[in-house]
Parts: structure tokens; sequence; C-alpha cells
């Protein structure tokens, strides 16, 4: 079922599609290749908001097919969802890029500002928070750091997590849960180390220091 959904040319009619739906929260491999379907019904889009991981929740906001009307439905599955994790008498924290990065340098002075900080803030949900770590990391700007996520660039990602000093294996899980990169397409380590070799990240990073 897993080779059939990642199959994009596969045809699937939209009852049987409702029927994998429903039997798919148990089954995290049909989680990701569902919400990148080429075509996704509205109804099936809300009910998918309903259990899969916060970083494909993002990538369903994301998708250009899916009406005003979806959207709003998806957004309030996904606050309910928030609502119902956040922890009793808790309060949720939203911050700004300024003040993101204000914490982040904060950290940077501490000492305290590495891949185990980040990758707590990348588990929390907390992207502004990751994006301005990243970007103190790495010397890069906060908006071209935006314009890397937003365009899912695998390469640019990998070298941004390498500039940055986070360990190869690490970019992958930023490939995956920021940029929210296919599976298929995340860079992968080569023998503990980084795939690409250094000369071609720091190419990217050059093209990266252009982008806002």
């Amino acid at each position: 079922m897993a080779l059939l959904l990642n199959n994009s040319s596969a045809q699937i009619r939209e009852e049987m599609l409702d029927r994998i739906i429903d039997r798919a929260p148990d089954i995290d491999p049909w989680h990701e290749p569902l919400v990148y379907r080429p075509v996704l019904p509205g109804r099936a889009a809300a009910k998918l908001a309903r259990f899969v991981a916060h970083n494909l929740l993002e990538a369903l906001r994301l998708r250009k097919d899916l009406g005003s009307d979806v959207l709003d439905e998806v957004r309030k599955v996904v606050d309910k969802r928030l609502e119902d994790e956040r922890p009793e008498g808790g309060q949720e924290e939203k911050i700004s890029a300024a003040e993101a990065l204000e914490k982040v340098k904060k950290l940077e002075a501490d000492g305290t500002l590495g891949e185990a900080a980040v990758s707590e803030m990348l588990k929390t949900g907390d992207r502004e928070m990751t994006i301005a770590a990243l970007a103190v990391l790495s010397g890069l700007k906060v908006g071209s750091m935006r314009t890397v996520i937003s365009n899912r660039s695998a390469k640019g990602m990998a070298s941004i997590s390498w500039k940055a000093g986070l360990s190869a294996k690490f970019s992958e899980v930023l490939q995956k849960n920021l940029a929210l990169i296919l599976t298929t397409d995340i860079i992968r380590v080569e023998g503990g180390r980084y795939a690409l070799e250094d000369g071609d990240m720091e190419w990217q990073l050059d093209l990266i220091k252009d982008l806002s």
C-alpha cells in the first residue's frame, strides 16, 4: 500500500482513498504519501489533519489545491489538536521572529546554543526559534533561511546544517521536519558524513546569502 501511495501517477478513487485514510492513523508509513498525493479531496485533507504529525500538518496548510473552506476546516482541526495536546493549565507561547532571534543570541552568548538546543526547539514545534537558531549558527539572514525552507531545498538545508556545525544525521531531521522535504528527496548521510562535497555546500551557501 505504501508503494501504491508513493506512486504519484497511480489513480485512487475517492471512495477507496477514504477507506485507506480510515485505516491510516496507526500506519505511519502511509501518512506522508497521503499528505503529498497530487489530488487530495477536501474531506480527505480534513481527516488527515486529525492524526498526522505536526510537520505534515504544515504541509497540508501549504497545499495549493485546497479551497479556503477546506483550509479553514483543517485549521480548526489543527487548533483543536494543539489545545488538546497542551499541558493542563499551560499557555501557548507565541513569539515574533525578532523575539526569537534575541532569545537565540542570548543562548549563544551563554554557550548553550548547539545541536541539542536546536533539536529541542524542533521537537516542540517552535519554528521561529529553530529558524533563528540556524541563522545565528550559520551566519545567514533569517530571510534567507525562510526562502530555503519555503523552496524545500534539500541541498540548501543540508548546506545550512553543515555551516551551522550540526551533524550530518541531524541535517536529515531538519530536511524532513523543518523544510518538509519528501522522504525520497532527502539528502542522506554517507558513512556518517555529509553526502555533498564541502565545495558544493559552499557554493550553495553563496547562493543562499543572496536570498531574502
